[in-house]
């Protein structure tokens, strides 16, 4: 059906697997048909202006929307399960909701994976009833055509987080690499234990692929002093929806920072592999650790990487 992708998965919200296109596909009897909607790029809208005596117009801003699909399925019985256990298990892996009685829920996931970029992911809830009208008997045939219809809230792709870190015995200064090959901005967070910290908050300059720390604020730090009883305490520069700084009793300690710890600068796209240095002072007797995470997001399932 869909030549030179080597899989598509389906994970549940409580981890089943199906395999549904590619090496493997029917494990469980459940088969991606043709003309899947909305799976591939991330649907996006524009805003442009013109002035009363203007020319033409000039883009204002882009706005990236939720992602909704039609994935339609064929479904069987199976050596060992019937065409409906099958239905029935697709239908609980995707779900409509999180569990809201289940501390670790989890939306499930779709995952495609192509020789050219590994695996890329997104997070799929049913956001209404499937389409299902079948001309014949499904459980008399066992088998039967249905379409999920699925609402992906933050719409781009996203693959495995790249993680960079260093573990420190005693005061000094270390580099931690950073790189973002993707077409949007790093929403990058450090993780870090107890000391003092400067962490760095550079502005960028530079055309694609050869970004580098420039402008007014190249060298900027951010001090954040980390005691022993945050633990291991997370720094947000740039994802809005989440604390600046929290410690690992989900506790907001920004206030508590001398310099109020306020961090300006998020990641450019195709911001070539260069290192970042990062200082410690006050560290505890048992050392210390810091870590760069690096989420890697994506508008379309494969490719994007910079030519």
């Amino acid at each position: 059906m869909i030549d030179g992708i080597s899989r598509i998965e389906l994970f549940g919200q409580d981890d089943q697997l199906l395999t549904v296109h590619g090496d493997g596909e029917g494990d469980r009897g459940v088969y991606l048909a043709e003309d899947p909607a909305g799976l591939w790029w991330t649907p996006e809208k524009q805003t442009w202006t013109s002035g009363a005596r203007a020319i033409g117009s000039k883009q204002k801003n882009r706005k990236i929307l939720h992602r909704d699909m039609e994935l339609p399925f064929l479904v069987k019985a199976t050596a060992a399960h019937t065409f409906e256990d099958n239905l029935s298990y697709l239908m609980q892996a995707v779900g409509f909701e999180l569990d809201p009685w289940d501390d670790d829920a989890k939306y499930a996931r779709v995952a495609v994976t192509t020789e050219m970029s590994g695996t890329r992911y997104l997070d799929i809830v049913q956001y209404k009833e499937p389409d299902f009208d079948p001309a014949q008997d499904p459980i008399g045939h066992q088998f039967g055509e249905i379409t999920l219809n699925v609402r992906v809230g933050d719409a781009d792709w996203y693959g495995e987080t790249v993680v960079e870190s260093y573990e420190f015995t005693d005061n000094g200064s270390a580099e931690i690499w950073v790189e973002n090959p993707c077409p949007r901005p790093m929403l990058h967070f450090w993780r870090v234990t107890e000391g003092k910290w400067f962490i760095p908050d550079y502005s960028w300059r530079g055309k694609r692929g050869f970004r580098r720390p420039g402008g007014s604020d190249e060298n900027r730090y951010v001090t954040v002093e980390v005691e022993e009883v945050d633990g291991v305490t997370e720094i947000r520069p740039a994802d809005r929806s989440r604390l600046m700084i929290e410690n690992e009793h989900e506790t907001n300690i920004l206030g508590r920072q001398s310099s109020r710890g306020f961090f300006l600068y998020e990641i450019p796209p195709y911001t070539p592999r260069q290192p970042l240095t990062v200082e410690l002072q006050n560290i505890p007797g048992w050392g210390a650790r810091v870590e760069l995470h690096q989420p890697r997001r994506w508008t379309a399932p494969w490719g994007e990487e910079l030519q």
